[in-house]
């Protein structure tokens, strides 16, 4: 298993979103965000908004990756959201998302933080992959791809997950 299996649970993987912006995608994360912990929804929106204005958390090939170290959290929090269609970052004029993986992590970040960054960029770099979440339809179904995903591809998970 690698190491986004370990922290991605069925109740932050959401499918077929419909948002209508980028606003309303940050505000529908950090509500999920905060259930599944004890910081609110307003903390970690802060938190993922003020990351996101260094520079945009959109990759490219319709994936984004918001993230950002919480004060006061205890553990990595993930939530994936397939989006039902395409959410532009960067005013409309950048980047198109389907696929959004947010990820918050205590203050100060860790290497495991940097090892879900990485995993996530190398299944998300295949299109295979992001071909594989758009057929699932429920959350068991996308974690066991990110799973089957990262056996295919031991680079990916014989880094050490914590």
């Amino acid at each position: 298993m690698g190491v986004i299996d370990d922290f991605l649970q069925h109740d932050r993987i959401l499918v077929d979103v419909d948002v209508r912006d980028k606003d309303q995608l940050f505000q529908i994360a950090s509500e999920r965000l905060a259930a599944a912990c004890r910081i609110s929804a307003e903390d970690i929106l802060a938190a993922l908004v003020r990351r996101e204005r260094l520079g945009s958390t959109a990759l490219g090939q319709e994936v984004a990756m918001p993230h950002a170290s919480v004060e006061g959290l205890e553990g990595i929090r993930l939530l994936y959201m397939r989006l039902k269609r395409p959410c532009f970052f960067d005013d409309g004029a950048g980047s198109r998302v389907v696929h959004a993986l947010f990820i918050i992590v205590p203050a100060p970040a860790n290497q495991t933080h940097l090892d879900i960054l990485a995993e996530a960029a190398g299944l998300f770099s295949q299109a295979e992959f992001q071909k594989a979440l758009r057929q699932c339809d429920q959350a068991d179904q996308v974690r066991e791809a990110f799973r089957r995903w990262n056996e295919r591809n031991p680079a990916l998970s014989d880094r050490d997950a914590h």
